[in-house]
């Protein structure tokens, strides 16, 4: 989400990312993903996560919405 978002010299949490883009993390999450999920580039990557278990930040993100069927 860091690199969708333009930010390629820190990486920052989905919350982090939410209150710079002053959102909340479910809102955040649904546009960077529909981005991601529209530039085959960005899709790619996201794709090779395929189980929860290898969210690095799995309790403090919407990790329900990552491994959904969105």
């Amino acid at each position: 989400m860091n690199l969708a978002l333009g930010y390629v010299e820190e990486q920052f949490c989905l919350s982090c990312l939410s209150k710079l883009h002053e959102q909340d993390m479910q809102s955040m999450f649904d546009f960077v993903y529909g981005y991601i999920q529209s530039r085959d580039c960005f899709k790619k990557e996201w794709g090779k996560m395929k189980t929860s278990s290898e969210c690095p930040l799995p309790n403090t993100c919407v990790i329900d919405k990552c491994f959904s069927e969105t």
